[in-house]
C-alpha cells in the first residue's frame, strides 16, 4: 500500500507540480550522536534521482511554532547566528548531507530536518532527526589475553564516529605492521579500524599497548591494554643469599634466580659438570672452600628452558680471633730468636770443650766448679810432697825459722835475740823458703 501511495504521489507531482515541490528526502530515522568539539554529519539524499541537485538546500531547526534555518546553500544571511559558519553541505550525488563543525552541547537534544525554500521533509514526510551530543567516545581494543614470545599476534582497535568525511586517526605505541580501514556500520555511523601485527618480546611483558585516537578537533583519546607475554626463563643466575660475605669453612645457601612467564616449575642443579639431586630453588653448600668447583642451575616452564653460567661462590679467608693471632706470633718470635742464638751457643760450647778437655777425660760428669777445685787441690798436694808429706803451711815456716836460728848460734857463739820479719802473700802458697842475712838479724822471735 505504501509503495502504491508513493508511486501515486510521484505521478501527481510530476504531472501537476514543479520538480522542486515534489522532492523527497532520505535521512536517518534514529538519533545521531555527536562528540562535543568534533564534527557530525547527518546523511541525506533527495529525489528524484534524475536531477543533479536542488536549486537550494535548507536545513531547519524544528520548533513547534516556527522552525529556523541553520543552513541555506544560497543565502547564509537567513541562517541563525549560533550556526553560521559551522554548517555546510557534504558534496556528493543528490547529496543534502548536513555537516556541523565544532559541535556544542547546545546543539544537542534538538530535532532537525531538510528541505528547500518551497517545502521540507517535515511538511511532506512529517519526519525529523534527533541529535544527541555527548563527550563519550566508543573506542575498543581487541587482543588476546595471552601471547607467546616470538609468535606474531594481531591487535585490533576500533573507533566509532558520526563524521564520515573527517574520520579520526588511529596510531599505536608498539612496532609492527599496521592496516587501517573505514567501514559504514549503519546510517550515519562509521567505524575506523586499525590492525597491528605485533611480535611480542619478553621485555614488554606487563607493559601496555595503546591505541590513540585523534579526532578532528585535535583531541587525543587513548585505549590501553596490558600485554601478557609468555616466555621461557631468561637471565638465569646463581647467587648466595642471607649473607654479605661467605667465609671459608662455613655453610652457605645459594639461590637460582630467573625471569619467566609463567613461573618456573622445575629446577636442576650442577656442581661443575655433575648433576646434583637437589630440585628446589635454593640449596645449601656445606663447608665452602675457595678452590671448589662452580655451581650452575637450569630452570624450565611450559614455554621452554633456561640455564645459568657456571658461578663461583665468592669465598673469603677465615677470620682469626686475637688470641689465635698473638699466640702463633709469639711462638714464631721465640723460635726465630732461638735460631739466631744457636750458632753463638755452639761456638761457645766448642771453645769450652777445648779448655776442659783434660779434666773431662778424668771425670766426664764434672762441672766447671769441680774442675777449679780439683786444680787447687792438685797444687796443694804437689807442695806437700816437695817438703813434708805431713806438714802444713805453718809447720813449714816454723821449721825453716828454727834451722836458721841454729845456724846463727853456731856462727856467733853466743845466744842472742834475732828478730825475723816474714812476709808472705796470703793469696798464694809459698813454694820456696826465704832466709835473712845474719848481719841484719838482731833478735829472733819465735812464734807458734
Amino acid at each position: 500500500m505504501n509503495a502504491v501511495k508513493q508511486i501515486y504521489l510521484l505521478l501527481i507531482c510530476q504531472g501537476f507540480y514543479l520538480g522542486s515541490v515534489c522532492q523527497e528526502w532520505t535521512f536517518p530515522s534514529r538519533a545521531i550522536s555527536a562528540l562535543i568539539g568534533s564534527c557530525v554529519e547527518i546523511p541525506c539524499t533527495y529525489h528524484p534521482a534524475r536531477t543533479s541537485g536542488t536549486s537550494s538546500t535548507v536545513w531547519y531547526l524544528y520548533h513547534r511554532l516556527k522552525s529556523s534555518e541553520i543552513l541555506n546553500s544560497r543565502d547564509s544571511s537567513s541562517v541563525m547566528a549560533e550556526y553560521r559558519g559551522r554548517t555546510s553541505l557534504v558534496p556528493g550525488e543528490n547529496s543534502c548531507t548536513l555537516r556541523i563543525d565544532n559541535v556544542r552541547r547546545d546543539d544537542g537534544s534538538k530535532n532537525y530536518y531538510p528541505g528547500d525554500r518551497n517545502t521540507d521533509a517535515y511538511r511532506t514526510q512529517s519526519r525529523t532527526v534527533y541529535l544527541h551530543v555527548t563527550d563519550e567516545v566508543n573506542i575498543r581494543l581487541y587482543m588476546s589475553n595471552v601471547t607467546t614470545e616470538g609468535e606474531a599476534t594481531i591487535i585490533r582497535c576500533t573507533a566509532d564516529h558520526t563524521c564520515g568525511s573527517s574520520p579520526p586517526s588511529l596510531r599505536w605505541n608498539k612496532p609492527g605492521q599496521v592496516k587501517n580501514k573505514s567501514v559504514e556500520i549503519s546510517e550515519g555511523y562509521w567505524r575506523e579500524q586499525s590492525e597491528l601485527t605485533y611480535i611480542p618480546s619478553y621485555v614488554e611483558d606487563g607493559s601496555h599497548v595503546k591505541c590513540t585516537v585523534t579526532y578532528p578537533n585535535g583531541e587525543d583519546i587513548e585505549e590501553p591494554g596490558m600485554l601478557n607475554i609468555e616466555y621461557a626463563p631468561k637471565n638465569v643466575t646463581v647467587a648466595a643469599i642471607g649473607i654479605d660475605e661467605v667465609m671459608e669453612g662455613s655453610d652457605v645457601k645459594i639461590q637460582c634466580n630467573s625471569f619467566a612467564n609463567p613461573a618456573v616449575d622445575d629446577y636442576e642443579w650442577y656442581k661443575g659438570k655433575a648433576k646434583l639431586p637437589d630440585t628446589g630453588r635454593e640449596i645449601t653448600v656445606r663447608k665452602v672452600t675457595r678452590d671448589m668447583e662452580p655451581y650452575s642451575c637450569a630452570v624450565r616452564n611450559r614455554v621452554g628452558r633456561g640455564e645459568s653460567a657456571p658461578t663461583e661462590i665468592p669465598v673469603q679467608y677465615k677470620v682469626l680471633s686475637s688470641t689465635n693471632i698473638i699466640i702463633p706470633a709469639t711462638i714464631g718470635t721465640i723460635f726465630s730468636l732461638l735460631l739466631l742464638a744457636l750458632p753463638t751457643y755452639f761456638c761457645w760450647r766448642k771453645k769450652f770443650q777445648k779448655l776442659t778437655s783434660n779434666e773431662t777425660k778424668a771425670s766426664p760428669d764434672a762441672t766447671y766448679t769441680d774442675l777449679i777445685k780439683r786444680d787447687i787441690e792438685n797444687d796443694y798436694e804437689q807442695f806437700k810432697t816437695e817438703t813434708c808429706a805431713d806438714g802444713t803451711y805453718t809447720d813449714l815456716v816454723k821449721r825453716d825459722m828454727e834451722s836458721a836460728y841454729e845456724e846463727l848460734k853456731l856462727k856467733s857463739g853466743k845466744e842472742g835475740s834475732v828478730i825475723v820479719q816474714v812476709q808472705h802473700a796470703q793469696s798464694s802458697v809459698p813454694r820456696e823458703k826465704k832466709l835473712l842475712p845474719a848481719e841484719h838479724i838482731a833478735t829472733l822471735t819465735m812464734g807458734t
